[in-house]
């Protein structure tokens, strides 16, 4: 408002001066709540995309947890068969190396019958 607005409503100029500020610092204040108001729902938008985000990136770190799991099991499921499969072949040697066969029938381990 200019001097001549606050004094048209017959105020004294030093209450006209005071009537100004307190416009002023009121539109001044009403202009910084609208761009805080934007400013938070600006901030809700970026806090709702980064939650989404976060909730995708531990979705896929519990798939990979999963898929690390099944991994042990599989690399333990092998190890066991492997050992199961040499003690195989050791009794097998084992029984080769007691008959003196090579694994072929009683008589029939020369060459030449």
């Amino acid at each position: 408002m200019t001097d001549l607005q606050t004094n048209g409503m017959g105020l004294d100029p030093e209450y006209a001066k005071a009537h100004e500020y307190a416009t002023v610092l009121r539109l001044r204040q009403e202009q910084e709540f609208r761009d805080a108001k934007l400013e938070i729902e600006s901030l809700r938008v970026n806090l709702a995309e980064a939650e989404a985000r976060l909730r995708a990136m531990n979705d896929h770190n519990d798939w990979l947890a999963d898929r690390l799991t099944l991994a042990t099991i599989d690399r333990t499921l092998a190890m066991d068969q492997r050992a199961e499969y040499a003690v195989r072949l050791d009794m097998l040697r084992k029984i080769l190396d007691d008959t003196g066969t090579g694994g072929k029938p009683e008589g029939q381990h020369t060459m030449g019958n």
